[in-house]
């Protein structure tokens, strides 16, 4: 009885704890070089910011620099990150960091591009049975995008749910 009592308290020790740890908070990070003279602007906001991202392979590494680099690579024209989080996961693993934050690229529309559409593009999309309008806010990876509705909501919607409108 009491091997029963011992087992079920670790069991649900291990299961409360977060899978990952912060290591830190950063303003600015990157492992490009940064150009003073052009101007920058949000190309995806709060990249790995849920853990089913964190836990993906292929958004983890062995290494920080690297990590940064597939946060950075996972968005069209991203060049830096700003307010970024490093996570280490708490299991042992062969790619244990993960970054988090705000990645930031060139403003010039043709680093903003991507699958045809770039940031402040008129769109609309179908939600139901209605039909949504808004612009593009930012890219949030290749295959979603961050899209602020009419009424001043942010929704993240598929690139294939997308249609430009003329408006």
């Amino acid at each position: 009885m009491k091997k029963l009592i011992l087992s079920v308290l670790v069991a649900l020790l291990l299961c409360s704890c977060k899978q990952f740890s912060l290591i830190g908070s950063l303003t600015t990070i990157s492992t490009r070089s940064i150009n003073d003279e052009l101007d920058y602007c949000v190309v995806a906001s709060d990249v790995n910011s849920t853990n089913k991202e964190k836990k993906k392979k292929a958004n983890r590494s062995e290494t920080l620099d690297g990590a940064i680099d597939l946060a950075l690579r996972s968005v069209p024209g991203g060049e830096f990150m700003k307010n970024a989080r490093i996570y280490r996961a708490k299991w042992p693993t062969k790619r244990p960091y993960v970054i988090q934050g705000d990645v930031w690229g060139y403003c010039d529309r043709q680093f903003n591009e991507h699958k045809g559409f770039a940031v402040g593009d008129a769109v609309i999309w179908r939600e139901g049975v209605t039909y949504q309008k808004g612009k593009i806010a930012a890219f949030k990876s290749h295959d979603r995008c961050i899209v602020e509705t009419e009424d001043g909501n942010l929704r993240t919607v598929k690139y294939t749910d997308l249609s430009k409108s003329l408006e």
